[in-house]
């Protein structure tokens, strides 16, 4: 549940620790579709809000968590059945939530496909939740072969460390996909998808395993998006493969913490506007999908200063509504003045 807390010191932390400077490449948004501007991305919230849980005080488990996601029918990541029953209830009561649906369903019909892993994943997650929303087959059938296509051509990992959040975008895409669209697919789809993923997960960890420093155990979002997307795969086909699946949530819950720690007590994150919304919403979703796939989020660490972090996106944010342009955002030059103004 996002709660908005009185504000607090807004601390702006700098990445580091044990593992020393490590790089921080960083790649444009500009022009590219995903998590973090797609129309979805508000309805999720909405169906984050009706999902969540609080967490459970006390140490992070890890046991039993793939066994108690596989016992839950699909969908598990994000909302259950009975959840987006409500928010399509929603879409039909509630103002802002009927703009918000055509909004997604304009900016869907019109937009042609990219092929980097981000707009993939808005694609897929989009479809996914039209045809949830809608009963419209024709989303289904849109998203459904994206999924099939993504999985078999592009879920080995990449050679070049600038691709990593590709595939971080692209798993939490099909992660979503292969659990939203599971009653659509036939037995030979469900075992390709999952198969595809399933198949992943052996490289993921080998490459955390070798240069930990490049996303596994950095203060960034780089870690929040790919250790994210390996969690979510997990729980999507826990009922499929439990033993890779299991070991593979494990690890990245542990590489997740250091994320989780890089959350300021009040909520705040080291980095500006775009990277911490981009962050933000990997970390979310991670929280929602072990809620309704397996009852609680404690195994991550300080759940609750997820719920903080809305302010402080607001506090970065100048009346004009514009940002410092921390990195490589593309956003017009603003002035200190526009803080104050």
């Amino acid at each position: 549940m996002i709660r908005f807390p009185q504000p607090g010191a807004l601390c702006a932390r700098r990445r580091g620790g044990d593992l020393g400077a490590n790089p921080w490449p960083m790649l444009p948004l500009s022009a590219r579709r995903g998590p973090v501007d797609s129309r979805a991305s508000a309805l999720l919230l909405l169906l984050g809000v009706v999902a969540a849980a609080p967490a459970a005080a006390g140490p992070p488990p890890t046991g039993g968590l793939i066994s108690r996601a596989a016992a839950t029918p699909h969908p598990r990541l994000l909302a259950g059945a009975a959840d987006i029953a409500r928010v399509k209830a929603l879409t039909s009561e509630h103002p802002l939530a009927r703009r918000l649906l055509a909004r997604l369903v304009a900016e869907e019909s019109s937009l042609a496909m990219v092929s980097d892993g981000r707009s993939t994943a808005s694609t897929i997650v989009d479809c996914a939740l039209l045809w949830r929303l809608s009963g419209n087959a024709s989303w289904a059938a849109k998203g459904l072969a994206v999924v099939e296509a993504e999985a078999n051509a592009r879920t080995e990992w990449p050679s070049s460390a600038s691709e990593y959040l590709d595939w971080g975008d692209l798993m939490h895409g099909l992660a979503i996909g292969y659990d939203w669209f599971y009653p659509v697919m036939n037995v030979q789809q469900r075992g390709s998808v999952a198969g595809a993923i399933n198949r992943s997960f052996a490289d993921y960890t080998a490459a955390a395993a070798a240069s930990p420093e490049t996303f596994y155990l950095t203060y960034d979002n780089w870690n929040a998006v790919v250790n994210g997307a390996a969690a979510m795969a997990a729980l999507a086909v826990a009922s499929e493969y439990p033993a890779t699946a299991g070991r593979t949530l494990s690890f990245a819950l542990a590489g997740l913490q250091r994320a989780m720690g890089t959350l300021g007590e009040d909520g705040s994150w080291p980095e500006g506007q775009v990277y911490t919304q981009y962050a933000a919403i990997s970390l979310a979703h991670v929280a929602s999908a072990l809620e309704t796939a397996t009852g609680s989020s404690a195994a991550l660490t300080h759940r609750d200063r997820l719920d903080k972090l809305p302010l402080f996106l607001m506090h970065q944010n100048a009346p004009s509504q514009r940002f410092f342009d921390w990195a490589d955002t593309d956003m017009p030059p603003i002035t200190a003045d526009s803080y104050v103004k």
